[in-house]
């Protein structure tokens, strides 16, 4: 009883954090993935400690794939929704001195690996096919002399119909690149002009699609995107329906990831509109994209059949050749969904040495490698663990026992059991004698359910550090958090009253008091306000204030008002049945 009491408890306290906004505050919830980096302390990592984590990586022995991946930072222009360590290239001769730069790191890199047969091989950016092909010859060749790869194993490299040739596909098909991915996004001019995506012509995608047929790579994906600013059901199917009519090997539906930028100043929309709106769009998309699909005879390889499952999936590819697809599980170059190790070369570039460390080369490259710094984490046997477990979480229906039992220590394993054994008393998950089955109905509930997996003093530790950070004092503990809507006493209320800081960011709203007659409101300019009210007036709460709106300019728009100024009267509306403090989630101006 105490057990499944405490399990409540934690539960109640998670739910909490989840819905104040920590952990990620979108509806597809996508910081899943990335709790292991937000408990990790980032560090710089020199090239000497890089090196020697590769060394003890590769003499343990362990059977483990290691994939090589490649960064080329360049583009032809940024798109608005890029979130990727990349800009617009502005002459030949940046793109000269990367390549020279990156050979360079190549010849230093190679004594190391001797030995290693690299599993797969990705290029990405940016955008590889913006390289002239001299320059592109150049660093295939070096690549693929000095380095091994196993036989069969997947080689991709990104393009763009902007920028990619024929004779660029030549030199990368010698190379026994087997797999070309052209990311093309939409075909609607107005939605790819609304996104800075300038200059991508029908003309130029149909050209590029019929070079890759011809030169026939083992695999051509295309990829479309869902949820791009201007973005509609009519634009959407009518860019897969031209794709599929194309006919490309596969075509990936790729979900936009925004960053704040740009839902401020593109989409202009909170975040929680933003991913509404595109939950609504992939639903009245999915029944004809499918019909579409069958009639130029793809498959998909992975079901969304519904928004949840689409965010879950992070795209759905459909193939031409699924039964025979040898490369059903694309490699993407990000560690927080891979398990296997990462070489990775160039600016940008992600590292990841399993159990050992994870790192990015955020910094320009140097002429001198051996001095250079990478900011990543350590990964220790624990935390590898729980990447691991993370990584079955977000991809999986079902994780096989037996894969556990060779991936994890015996205690961490048995650490692990233990949790799914009480998840499987909550009907969460289904514990057999070679699977257990994930009953987790949607990405919430992976992410609130991923959290039994780590130390709760981690987790209450990162709370902490996240209030901090978004700018309040140290007066503000997560005891404070987890007790909002609670009633607040006398004591409370003077200690809140004292307080000039701000809560806005992760928990996306305003933290609000209230005495015999005022409401004291710690908004999102880091400003303490107070407004009279009547006792007899009734509060409403329904949606949060998001985070990308300030508090002055939301009241603005619901009552065209100016700037608040202590002293003034609002008419707010209370509802007595709620708690004493709330968060503000709408303010309703009176008339």
């Amino acid at each position: 009883m105490g057990e499944k009491s405490d399990f409540k408890k934690t539960k109640k306290v998670y739910e909490d954090l989840i819905d104040f906004g920590f952990f990620g505050s979108d509806e597809n919830y996508s910081m899943t993935g990335t709790l292991i980096e937000l408990l990790s302390e980032v560090k710089e990592i020199d090239m000497r400690e890089y090196l020697s984590s590769w060394e003890e990586f590769l003499e343990s022995g362990k059977d483990h794939d290691v994939n090589f991946y490649v960064h080329i930072p360049y583009c032809v222009e940024k798109c608005h929704y890029c979130f990727s360590q990349s800009g617009k290239l502005e002459n030949e001769k940046e793109v000269e001195d990367y390549v020279n730069l990156l050979i360079n790191y190549l010849n230093f890199f190679a004594d190391y690996f001797q030995e290693v047969n690299f599993s797969t091989f990705y290029m990405g950016g940016g955008n590889p096919s913006i390289m002239p092909e001299k320059y592109l010859d150049k660093l295939l060749k070096k690549i693929f002399s000095n380095f091994n790869f196993s036989e069969g194993g997947q080689r991709t490299i990104e393009s763009d119909p902007r920028t990619v040739t024929e004779r660029k596909m030549k030199i990368m098909k010698s190379y026994g690149i087997n797999r070309l991915s052209m990311g093309i996004q939409s075909l609607n001019q107005d939605v790819l002009e609304a996104n800075n995506r300038l200059h991508q012509k029908e003309e130029k995608v149909e050209k590029a699609i019929r070079w890759a047929k011809k030169i026939n790579f083992q695999e051509f994906n295309v990829d479309l995107m869902v949820g791009m600013h201007g973005d509609n059901k009519k634009s959407l199917i009518n860019s897969f329906k031209r794709v599929a009519e194309m006919g490309p090997d596969t075509i990936s539906l790729y979900q936009l990831q925004p960053m704040k930028g740009y839902l401020n100043n593109i989409i202009k929309k909170t975040r929680k509109e933003f991913f509404e709106d595109r939950k609504i769009l992939y639903e009245k998309s999915l029944a004809e994209i499918k019909k579409i699909a069958k009639e130029n005879n793809y498959n998909t390889t992975n079901q969304a059949e519904t928004s949840d499952d689409f965010n879950d999936a992070d795209s759905v590819k459909f193939s031409k050749n699924y039964m025979s697809n040898e490369f059903d599980s694309i490699y993407i170059p990000d560690p927080v969904e891979e398990t296997h190790s990462i070489l990775g070369v160039g600016q940008g570039a992600v590292s990841f040495i399993h159990n050992k460390i994870k790192c990015k080369a955020v910094h320009q490259l140097t002429e001198r490698p051996k001095d250079y710094l990478f900011s990543g984490y350590e990964m220790n046997s624990e935390k590898g663990y729980l990447y691991f477990l993370i990584t079955n979480f977000s991809n999986r229906k079902k994780i096989k026992i037996e894969n556990l039992k060779k991936e994890l220590e015996p205690n961490h394993f048995e650490e692990m059991m233990k949790i799914f054994k009480k998840l499987e008393k909550e009907g969460l998950v289904a514990i057999g004698k070679k699977f257990i089955s994930l009953k987790f109905k949607n990405a919430r509930e992976k992410l609130l359910y991923s959290l039994f997996f780590f130390p709760a003093e981690d987790i209450m530790n990162l709370v902490d550090r996240m209030i901090m950070e978004d700018g309040s004092t140290e007066n503000c503990s997560k005891s404070e958090i987890l007790s909002q809507k609670k009633p607040l006493t006398e004591k409370d209320i003077e200690e809140i009253k004292g307080m000039e800081h701000e809560f806005g960011g992760r928990l996306e709203g305003a933290l609000v008091s209230k005495t015999d007659n005022e409401i004291i409101i710690s908004n999102t300019d880091k400003e303490v306000k107070k407004v009279k009210y009547n006792p007899e007036e009734i509060i409403v709460v329904e949606t949060f204030l998001d985070e990308s709106e300030n508090f002055n300019s939301f009241l603005k728009s619901k009552g065209d008002i100016d700037k608040i100024k202590k002293g003034d009267s609002l008419n707010l509306k209370i509802n007595e049945d709620k708690d004493e403090a709330l968060l503000i989630e709408k303010i309703v101006v009176a008339e």
